[in-house]
């Protein structure tokens, strides 16, 4: 009796540590070194997908694949843009860190996703330190836990700080939190995968004071994320949805509390799909420079964007070099570029916030030649 209660023990003991071992965070990112991924990026509007708008992101595990940052060990992640037929249009700069302890994927946060623009927010709250408070927001954060019970939220991070708010102050509570979710099977361009999924929240509260009623927490804006990760593959799958906000009941709240209430009631933050992909047959080199081959204009991306959009050219010479935007009447709206720029791949962003929807042109001029596309900004 003894010796199978103690044969039990062990297979028990066994399954247990196989249950754990399979849900360590590392065996979920790729054990080779110089490891590159290929992902189709689409815009989301409020009216689905902008496939004409859909670009290449490149990302790639540097050399060098331990380093210390922040206090953590990280493997650090570069990534690079182009166009999907693999032609890169900027250098690899956007940086991610990640730090892998046991069961648990910790990443270097940076306040909200890159999507949501923090002047549009700024201007929408009315709120004059926002900026200066969400440029605080970045730290460590424990995102992925991959031994957490399915369907449990956790918090990842929160901050609470108080904020001027047109002529007085009011606290605001930034919080990411997260949530495991049942395991999914996707089947991708790239093949079929066996993965965790995660749901990540990022929110913005408004504590506000209603006297006898109380201090009550009020949410003025929720972004939702889903990851999907494969094991020896890190992540093949994200979607943020475009997200519409509607503040007009937090205006309701507001105004019975004898406060000034927002300008700006609604507004949409525009999401994107990212999917792994096989790598483009025209693909560069990881982390090698991009070949120059003529002058050219492309078309900006996303397209249509609200409110910041980015521009690549290429130059085939060095130069003097003038890119304008234009309104539909011809007007010159921004210049965006008026300087000398080296020959080669360049990437300009151009930010509509203070323009109304409509039909924009840009123009390139370099080298005594010139390149004009059309772009379209919807609110």
């Amino acid at each position: 009796m003894r010796k199978r209660f103690t044969l039990f023990f062990l297979f028990a003991l066994f399954g247990f540590w196989g249950v754990i071992s399979a849900q360590t965070s590392s065996s979920y990112f790729p054990a080779e070194q110089n490891h590159v991924w290929y992902y189709k990026v689409t815009p989301l509007t409020a009216k689905g997908k902008n496939e004409s708008s859909a670009f290449l992101k490149v990302d790639s595990l540097k050399e060098t694949t331990t380093t210390t940052y922040q206090g953590k060990s990280a493997k650090r992640l570069l990534s690079a843009y182009g166009l999907l037929n693999g032609s890169l249009t900027t250098p690899f700069l956007d940086t991610t860190y990640l730090h892998f302890e046991g069961t648990s994927a910790w990443q270097y946060l940076s306040a909200l996703p890159s999507t949501l623009n923090t002047s549009l927010l700024s201007d929408t709250l009315q709120m004059k330190n926002v900026l200066a408070f969400l440029d605080s927001l970045e730290g460590w954060g424990n995102l992925y836990r991959f031994g957490e019970s399915v369907s449990k939220t956790y918090t990842v991070f929160e901050k609470q700080i108080q904020v001027d708010f047109e002529n007085f102050q009011l606290p605001v509570q930034f919080k990411v939190a997260g949530k495991r979710l049942p395991d999914q099977t996707l089947s991708l361009e790239a093949g079929d995968f066996n993965c965790k999924k995660f749901a990540i929240s990022f929110g913005i509260n408004l504590i506000i004071d209603l006297g006898i009623f109380g201090k009550q927490t009020v949410p003025a804006i929720t972004i939702m994320d889903s990851t999907w990760i494969a094991p020896n593959h890190w992540i093949v799958k994200q979607l943020l949805p475009t997200t519409k906000v509607d503040l007009s009941s937090l205006n309701t709240l507001l105004k019975s509390a004898g406060l000034d209430t927002l300008p700006v009631t609604a507004f949409t933050i525009p999401g994107e799909l990212t999917e792994l992909i096989n790598q483009p047959i025209s693909s560069t080199p990881a982390l090698g420079t991009v070949p120059v081959s003529a002058f050219s204009l492309d078309q900006n991306y996303p397209n249509p964007f609200n409110p910041q959009t980015a521009i690549p050219f290429e130059l085939e010479k060095a130069g003097f070099v003038s890119l304008k935007i234009y309104d539909i009447l011809g007007r010159e709206v921004q210049p965006l570029v008026e300087k000398k720029l080296s020959a080669g791949k360049h990437l300009a962003f151009f930010n509509g916030e203070k323009l109304p929807s409509g039909l924009y042109f840009y123009k390139l001029i370099a080298g005594g030649k010139q390149e004009i596309r059309k772009m379209m900004l919807v609110k």
